[in-house]
């Protein structure tokens, strides 16, 4: 909801219990996986990641601004930032 207007911004799942013992399951068996995978190929998924979310930065920012009312500069910066802990 925009918390500005009232107006739905969109539809989410919610998730039960099931979903989240599901999703803790499937992190439980990615794990292993992930552990023995290089480093380097870790990297690569990780930048991948970050590159992601500076592409669509201007979609994420207008998104989170429209959730929670705050300045979309804030939202944008959030998103920079959050690029950069996938990139560290």
């Amino acid at each position: 909801m925009n918390p500005a207007t009232g107006q739905k911004l969109c539809q989410v799942a919610r998730a039960g219990a099931a979903d989240i013992d599901s999703a803790v399951r499937a992190a439980e068996e990615a794990l292993p996986v992930w552990s023995a995978m290089p480093a380097a190929v870790r990297g690569r998924i990780m930048l991948k990641v970050a590159l992601r979310l500076r592409e669509t930065e201007t979609e994420l920012a207008l998104l989170e601004t429209l959730c929670n009312g705050k300045p979309l500069r804030e939202s944008r910066q959030e998103c920079r930032k959050a690029a950069e802990a996938f990139e560290f």
